[in-house]
């Protein structure tokens, strides 16, 4: 958190955190308490994400976000488990291709195979029905078929994400992609 990205991190908590002291919905809270979780989660920070996630869900029961988090967390401190519980309800909760996809991969990385091949599947269908419904999916669908499906359809995905929403995810999708391809 040292440097100009830990100065921007630090900026957005104390922001966040002071907006939090503000918050008066109980969805608000949870929504700010989830950010303050993701950005510790970015800077490594595994006590303090998990603690703002379960803050999230203490205010919001509902909050799908934070029980990702804490999915991603469980899974970061090698409690298996409770991250493939996690991301099992998270995946039936709010089946996205982000989301369907980690599932996957967790069931992969325990020797569930077909269960982790039947998500990825699932995870082709969410990017249909995400993509009717006007939401921009070719990322995600570029890493997902890049590490778990069809080369050539992931270097496709990831040539349009990057046309269309060009970013560093973007550059890292499609330079996957080359890679694989």
């Amino acid at each position: 958190r040292t440097g100009a990205r830990g100065g921007t991190v630090l900026f957005a908590e104390e922001q966040l955190t002071e907006a939090l002291r503000q918050a008066q919905d109980p969805a608000d809270a949870a929504f700010l308490h989830h950010q303050l979780g993701d950005l510790a989660w970015l800077t490594g920070r595994l006590d303090a994400a998990d603690a703002h996630y379960q803050a999230a869900l203490a205010a919001d029961p509902g909050q799908v976000a934070a029980l990702f988090g804490r999915s991603r967390v469980a899974a970061a401190r090698g409690d298996t488990a409770t991250a493939l519980e996690l991301a099992d309800t998270v995946a039936q909760r709010r089946p996205t291709v982000e989301h369907v996809v980690w599932y996957g991969e967790l069931l992969d990385s325990v020797g569930r195979t077909k269960q982790a091949t039947d998500q990825y599947g699932l995870a082709r269908i969410a990017a249909d029905v995400q993509r009717a419904a006007g939401v921009a999916v070719d990322l995600e669908i570029a890493l997902c078929e890049a590490d778990h499906g069809d080369p050539p359809r992931a270097l496709a995905a990831a040539r349009a994400a990057y046309e269309q929403r060009p970013s560093v995810f973007a550059a890292d999708a499609y330079a996957w992609a080359l890679h694989v391809n």
